[in-house]
């Protein structure tokens, strides 16, 4: 028979069985973190990449060096 309120099962044997708390607590956790990375660590190193290719293509645009060779 099912106690609803508690959420406890009681067997035949007249013995209880509660379920076990904190259970799943290590999915959580693991759900969680992934779900962070999707949303903002993905993008946020997509943007820092954008980043660095902007500012090495204008230092490559600024050396005289490679202005040379262009010539």
């Amino acid at each position: 028979m099912w106690y609803y309120k508690d959420q406890i099962c009681e067997t035949k044997t007249g013995k209880r069985n509660s379920p076990h708390e904190g259970a799943g607590i290590l999915d959580t956790v693991a759900s969680t973190g992934a779900d962070l990375l999707i949303h903002h660590g993905i993008p946020w190193l997509g943007h820092k990449a954008v980043e660095m290719g902007r500012y090495y293509g204008s230092e490559a645009l600024r050396n005289p060096k490679l202005q040379k060779k262009g010539n």
